[in-house]
């Protein structure tokens, strides 16, 4: 790692396609970045895979990213957006590629837990919520992480989803209900 560049200087070079910034770049960030993946994605190598396409686009375009006064902050939220706007491509590709059979008795949902659960419940550990969001599909956990976690509103949502605002609506209600029944059922088991 070139510890003495700065994220400034590392882009810079990565622009010039510098083999070694870009592992640097990649270093720096994959832990940060595969964390969004593992959000969006069911499992962990659809989470590696969605980092390395993520990675691809980054590099990809880098050209077009305009350093600013606090590179490192600038490029992490860019870097972010670019994982997160492949995940939703991602998610478009599949739902075009067959069409998935919602089965709303399986599936789970998690964040949000400081608003809708009790401190008990919210006492479980972040790879238990992880896992938890992961068992929802691919809509439910695409449509509440881009809600929950991104902050988007239900209008922005069905805008990137092709989506009603009212579809998008419902799904974050089922996500909800279905995360509160499922810790239910794990504080029965416990």
């Amino acid at each position: 790692m070139q510890e003495d560049k700065t994220v400034a200087e590392l882009i810079e070079l990565c622009k010039q396609n510098d083999s070694l910034a870009q592992k640097d770049i990649y270093d720096r960030y994959k832990d940060k970045l595969f964390t969004i993946c593992l959000r969006y994605t069911q499992t962990y190598a659809d989470a590696q895979d969605l980092l390395i396409d993520g990675y691809v686009k980054i590099f990809t375009n880098i050209g077009n990213f305009e350093v600013r006064t606090n590179a490192k902050l600038s490029f992490e939220a860019w870097a972010k957006r670019i994982i997160i706007n492949a995940a939703i491509n991602n998610y478009k590709t599949q739902k075009r590629a067959k069409r998935y059979s919602y089965n709303d008795d399986i599936h789970a949902n998690f964040y949000n837990v400081s608003e809708t659960y009790t401190t008990s419940e919210a006492q479980y550990s972040q790879e238990k919520l992880l896992a938890t969001i992961q068992r929802l599909t691919p809509k439910l956990r695409m449509v509440f992480n881009l809600f929950a976690v991104e902050e988007m509103t239900a209008p922005e949502i069905a805008q990137k989803l092709g989506m009603t605002e009212g579809g998008v609506r419902i799904e974050i209600f089922r996500a909800r209900t279905k995360l509160k029944r499922y810790l239910q059922e794990i504080k029965i088991q416990k």
